[in-house]
């Protein structure tokens, strides 16, 4: 598929890569940042009111941190419903996206490209898989070279 300079701008190298080297309905994964197009310096959320939690409203401080997760994921559900649903009518699947603005889609080459054309899309990572790497012992060092 033809991946031109807007979408390379928004995508790492092996997400241009694979995007360049797929069939529009080959099944690739991503990972996108997506932000609000007018966004809050400091923690990236577009800016909305946001009644302050008082502390001392609360019997613990269990039950004080469980209200803040709550707004948290109250806030980002309102701030990423319009391009996760955007995301669904491009036919994509998403996961994730409920207390940060990091989003996991999955769905055809040609959509994921599509989807870069949203504003909303800050940046996108082709999904990989996580490899452990062994820690170093003196121990297996040592073998090695025996």
């Amino acid at each position: 598929m033809k991946v031109d300079n807007k979408h390379n701008s928004k995508t790492d190298p092996l997400l241009q890569q694979a995007l360049s080297n797929a069939e529009e309905r080959e099944i690739l994964r991503a990972v996108m940042v997506i932000g609000a197009e007018s966004q809050d310096s400091e923690n990236g959320c577009a800016q909305s009111p946001e009644p302050h939690v008082d502390p001392s409203q609360f019997s613990s401080r269990l039950a004080y941190r469980k209200a803040l997760i709550a707004q948290r994921q109250n806030q980002v559900a309102d701030d990423m419903h319009d391009v996760l649903q955007a995301l669904h009518d491009l036919s994509l699947s998403t996961r994730g996206g409920t207390m940060g603005k990091t989003v996991v889609v999955e769905g055809p080459a040609a959509q994921i490209l599509a989807s870069l054309e949203l504003p909303s899309v800050l940046h996108a990572s082709l999904d990989q898989e996580v490899n452990l790497i062994e820690p170093y012992t003196s121990s297996s060092n040592e073998q090695d070279h025996a």
